[in-house]
């Protein structure tokens, strides 16, 4: 007597990446507030001009002046709560809801590619065979071309 096997499809999901760059998506909890400043002094014929970078509370002395950065108060700025996302050279705002379908614990774990696959894919047994229909993200195209998410952003308020 014969008697079918119940079929087991067998199906293999993978990346190949397109270039070398490695990507790094995160999230900042907490921010540094710096304040740059550019300073004019002028005493008798002696005109000195500093640039400094201030923190809250911290002095700052020079030429017998002391400058306190006291009350810090920021507008509302909701791209500082965004993830981002940075190639090590650049930083950008990830505008993304998905992960990349790659996704590795460290940077040397991305470049010798060991790797998590985390596909967004579909599939469906079609008579012998698998049918999967996947989306794909391309990180280096939404990097490169998402101009408008580029940083630092310039804002008439606040540059970050």
């Amino acid at each position: 007597m014969f008697l079918p096997e119940q079929w087991r499809p067998f199906y293999r999901i993978f990346n190949l990446p397109t270039d070398e760059k490695v990507y790094e998506i995160f999230k900042c909890r907490q921010w540094n507030k710096r304040f740059h400043m550019e300073i004019t002094t002028i005493s008798g014929q002696r005109v000195q001009n500093y640039e400094i970078a201030l923190l809250p509370t911290i002095p700052f002395k020079t030429d017998g002046m002391s400058i306190t950065l006291g009350a810090v108060t920021m507008p509302q700025t909701p791209d500082l709560d965004c993830t981002f996302i940075s190639d090590g050279s650049h930083l950008a705002i990830w505008r993304h809801d998905r992960t990349p379908n790659l996704v590795c614990d460290s940077r040397e774990k991305a470049l010798s590619l060991n790797c998590s696959v985390n596909p967004s894919c579909g599939c469906e047994p079609a008579e012998n065979r698998i049918s999967c229909a996947c989306t794909d993200l391309n990180v280096t195209e939404a990097f490169t071309k998402e101009v408008e998410n580029r940083l630092p952003a310039r804002r008439t308020w606040i540059t970050f």
